[in-house]
């Protein structure tokens, strides 16, 4: 169903059959949506003033996280559980970007990390602290993915502008490397026992990568 608008989007679905999207309003406003047992229900408040949110993942908790955009129409990571959304803030820039969370209730992401700057760092948001995960030399790092221990995967930006994949545990980013010299790797998802996979350069071609130990 919807929620009285004439579209509606489903995201992710956990093993409780618990399911979370994007549905219009009936007064035409896109907004987060949770669906269980033939009742979609949204949450308190439906946004954080700007008309807009949307679900990016859920864990068999129940928890939702995802944005939503503010009264100045910048975008903020939401964590949605037991009927209320909160706030989980940014680095310090004006726009940031939740879109993972683990079963303990670690919540990933992107965040401008100051005001003046583009630029976007991984975080890892965790009981109310929102760590920035830094970089491998660059000005950029983008996470994809994280398991239930908290290890962390993605890309940086190195010193020389390369995009390097890394695994981010325990307050250390960990550069994985390149198939090749000279060459660029991209980490896109890490499963319980560490193995990592993703994709990265050879000869100006792209192939497949399998990380582990």
């Amino acid at each position: 169903g919807d929620l009285g608008g004439t579209h509606s989007y489903a995201r992710r679905i956990n093993e409780r059959g618990q399911i979370i999207g994007q549905s219009e309003a009936e007064d035409g406003a896109n907004i987060v949506f949770l669906w269980e047992k033939g009742v979609m229900t949204i949450p308190e408040p439906r946004d954080f003033g700007g008309g807009s949110s949307d679900a990016g993942d859920i864990n068999n908790r129940g928890q939702v996280v995802g944005n939503s955009l503010d009264e100045a129409r910048e975008q903020r990571p939401f964590l949605w559980y037991k009927g209320m959304m909160y706030n989980l803030g940014t680095l310090g820039g004006p726009n940031a970007y939740a879109f993972r969370i683990n079963e303990r209730g670690q919540v990933l992401g992107q965040s401008q990390y100051a005001p003046d700057t583009d630029a976007q760092h991984a975080f890892l948001w965790y009981r109310g602290v929102m760590t920035d995960l830094g970089t491998l030399g660059g000005a950029w790092s983008e996470a994809t993915d994280l398991n239930q221990r908290g290890q962390v995967v993605g890309w940086s930006y190195t010193a020389d502008g390369v995009q390097h994949a890394f695994l981010w545990y325990k307050a250390i980013m960990i550069d994985l490397g390149t198939l090749e010299p000279g060459g660029w790797s991209i980490a896109t998802d890490i499963n319980e026992d560490g193995q990592i996979v993703g994709y990265g350069s050879i000869d100006g071609w792209t192939h497949a990568i399998l990380w582990r130990k």
